[in-house]
């Protein structure tokens, strides 16, 4: 698949003064006192800076890991930070150029949602439909994602033009936007997947569900059946224990897959998992907070619960460290959950002052006090997932604009309103609310 890469050349004119804050609406104050949220929003715009300056560098001389993939989530969390649009042409202009995905797709395929979400829903519909029709195809059966090895190449998912009229009249983002449904591209077999560890896996499968949870905020309708096979699949993935592991591998199927135990990063993506499909189910967040599986996965974040390490990854046998990326999952799990406290834990302000605490004089998070050398986690993504964490910026996913509103479709299983051999999504009007 190519994913095209648009040009935002007139969107910088009319919008390069403007915070992105001023588009989302994005609220991101704590149960938190006065002089710690000052020195969140100092260490938010600091580590802005480190990033902007490390792009400069270009630290993929140094960092093998840091591709363009990288490069938009950093630009993501750019975003995120505030800064006006003008300052951020260099880091827009990924956005400029045909893409092919790499290696790690299913991670650059939803942050590139996330993106797009936040710079123009309306806008972007289209393109943001053509990702989640790319990740609706590469679902495994049993409601996974892994990293794609198949060559073949997708064609892009023809929308037509969108044309849309602003609101005058205070409707949300969403209310704005013609409905597009999406079906399976009956063309693409068992696409074959490949990890670490073998197979589909829990890290991957976490972000697609993130990024096709985005899509529905452009007012994009992904198949019911998506969200079932993976609610299915996460409630059998969960260990007695309450949490998850990087696959669901409860028993050792050779030397290059010993078991695999639960750990806090994973944990907290199996939480924001099920909140995600079953907010897109139709459920209310009040009922959500009630399923055991989501209860079991809080109960063993209480119980393990920790701001200076990843928890049990050191028990793991596929990986070590990420402990940067670990909070950013706890900021997902606690968000998407709607869980301010964790029994009497004030988990946003304990992370919150450790990351103040030890940020570089540069502005970025590299200590390696607790992570080691982690080749997951070079300088620049530890800062991303720092800001990201912050930020608290999964509330842009339920609270601003209105947006965020579950939209179930037909499954595969019933009649599409389109036919299976064309990949043409429909545009509708939107229903009655």
């Amino acid at each position: 698949m190519i994913i095209m890469r648009y040009v935002l050349f007139l969107a910088l004119m009319v919008l390069a003064v403007l915070p992105v804050s001023g588009l989302q609406a994005e609220d991101n104050k704590s149960n938190v006192d006065t002089k710690l949220q000052k020195e969140i929003d100092t260490a938010i715009q600091k580590g802005a800076e480190y990033l902007l300056k490390h792009w400069k560098n270009q630290p993929g001389k140094n960092e093998p890991n840091f591709g363009e993939g990288e490069k938009l989530f950093c630009l993501y969390a750019l975003l995120h930070a505030d800064l006006p649009l003008d300052r951020l042409k260099e880091q827009l202009m990924l956005l400029q150029k045909p893409y092919q995905p790499n290696f790690a797709v299913v991670y650059e395929v939803p942050i590139l949602i996330f993106v797009l979400n936040l710079l123009d829903p309306v806008k972007y519909q289209n393109e943001i439909a053509e990702c989640a029709q790319f990740l609706i195809d590469t679902q495994t059966p049993d409601g996974q994602w892994g990293y794609p090895v198949t060559n073949k190449r997708f064609s892009p998912v023809q929308t037509g033009k969108v044309t849309v009229t602003p609101s005058k009249n205070g409707k949300s983002v969403i209310d704005q936007l013609p409905r597009i449904k999406l079906i399976r591209n009956n063309n693409v077999k068992n696409v074959e997947v490949q990890s670490r560890g073998g197979g589909a896996n829990n890290s991957c499968t976490q972000f697609a569900l993130l990024g096709l949870s985005a899509a529905t905020q452009a007012n994009i309708e992904i198949p019911k059946d998506v969200w079932e096979h993976s609610l299915k699949y996460w409630q059998k993935a969960q260990y007695q224990d309450g949490g998850w592991g990087y696959q669901h591998l409860p028993t050792p199927s050779s030397k290059l897959q010993p078991r695999d135990t639960s750990y806090g990063s994973m944990t907290c993506a199996g939480i924001s998992s099920l909140v995600i499909c079953l907010r897109q189910l139709g459920k209310d967040i009040k009922d959500i907070k009630k399923d055991t599986h989501i209860q079991g996965g809080l109960n063993w974040i209480l119980k393990n619960f920790s701001v200076t390490e990843n928890p049990l990854v050191s028990s793991n046998n596929f990986l070590k460290g990420c402990f940067y990326y670990y909070l950013y999952s706890l900021e997902r799990a606690m968000t998407l959950s709607e869980t301010e406290m964790l029994d009497e834990i004030n988990w946003y302000k304990k992370g919150a002052q450790y990351l103040v605490s030890y940020q570089d004089a540069d502005g970025g998070w590299s200590d390696t006090r607790v992570a080691g050398k982690d080749e997951l986690e070079p300088p620049a993504l530890r800062t991303v997932y720092a800001i990201l964490f912050l930020k608290r910026a999964s509330r842009v996913y339920i609270t601003p604009l209105g947006r965020g509103k579950a939209v179930v479709t037909p499954s595969s299983t019933e009649t599409p309103q389109t036919t299976p051999t064309d990949n043409k999504p429909k545009e509708e009007n939107n229903p009655k609310k």
